[in-house]
């Protein structure tokens, strides 16, 4: 999309007809989440609280839809590896967290466990 007609969008969200402005949010809604960083400039220098809320809710709205489908490939993957599902989950509170920390830190803790196991422990020795 051209960024005049991104910039006439955003402009027209504070506009007083409700069926215009709900048409100006649905076109930004389609636009998918590759628009996400413009829509969050246009947040940092818009000075209107209204403007600045309708940008919020769509940000959030894209980011939400991101998450559904990529829940729902997850799904259909038929992994069941929990640590991608909660890195999915996580990625929509958190969209610029690094999920490779989360990855790394409990490798770590899986390793630091392992080494700290010998086969002549007793089941309950392993869970303490």
């Amino acid at each position: 999309m051209d960024e005049k007609e991104l910039h006439a969008l955003v402009t027209l969200l504070d506009d007083p007809d409700q069926l215009i402005s709900e048409e100006i949010e649905n076109k930004l809604l389609s636009l998918g989440p590759e628009i996400i960083p413009s829509l969050e400039e246009y947040w940092e220098s818009a000075f209107d609280p209204f403007i600045q809320e309708r940008l919020e809710k769509i940000i959030h709205a894209i980011q939400f839809d991101q998450i559904k489908s990529e829940l729902l490939i997850w799904k259909m993957s038929n992994s069941f590896n929990l640590l991608e599902g909660l890195i999915i989950i996580n990625s929509y509170q958190y969209p610029s967290y690094d999920n490779n920390l989360i990855r790394m830190s409990l490798e770590e803790l899986k390793r630091d466990i392992w080494m700290e196991l010998r086969y002549e422990m007793t089941p309950y020795e392993k869970c303490h």
